[in-house]
């Protein structure tokens, strides 16, 4: 685990589009307008590996927090039910269904992973890395790992 967290100003392009990806598919099915659109559009235009987003990471993570949270309070056998009970479900194959959870894995790792690592400048998405890493420190003191949870007190001094 990298001890200080870094300011974040570029970010893979593939990763960022499962960021996008998944807050397009959340706000198209809420009716909610997506603020990223240019980014989508750079993401499939550029040939290089990165993407600029200095301007962007503090908002785009702030926006699929609520996502994150929802999908990680929900239990896989929960999300597998509510997969097959959606009339989609009979006409899509099987192998879809397990797509979209090792999707929904990689969302979760990439979204905790960027927050463990990146320096925040918006209050919101600082409070929200505080209460995370306040939660994991509960859960590595209960799990008697201590080492993790002495790396996760210095990354909360920084946020």
């Amino acid at each position: 685990m990298n001890m200080l967290l870094e300011k974040k100003s570029k970010i893979k392009t593939s990763e960022l589009l499962i960021l996008l990806t998944w807050l397009k598919g959340e706000t198209v099915l809420l009716k909610k307008p997506f603020k990223f659109d240019f980014l989508l559009s750079e993401c499939m235009m550029v040939d290089n590996e990165e993407i600029n987003v200095e301007d962007f990471i503090d908002q785009l993570m702030i926006d699929l927090f609520h996502m994150y949270d929802k999908l990680k309070k929900t239990s896989k056998e929960d999300l597998e039910e509510k997969m097959k009970e959606t009339a989609l479900f009979n006409i899509l194959s099987k192998d879809l269904v397990s797509e979209s959870m090792r999707s929904l894995d990689s969302f979760i790792e990439l979204y905790e992973r960027i927050l463990m690592e990146t320096k925040f400048e918006y209050p919101e998405i600082r409070g929200i890395q505080k209460n995370i890493f306040d939660s994991l420190i509960t859960t590595c003191i209960m799990n008697e790992e201590y080492e993790k949870c002495i790396e996760l007190k210095v990354k909360i001094k920084e946020v």
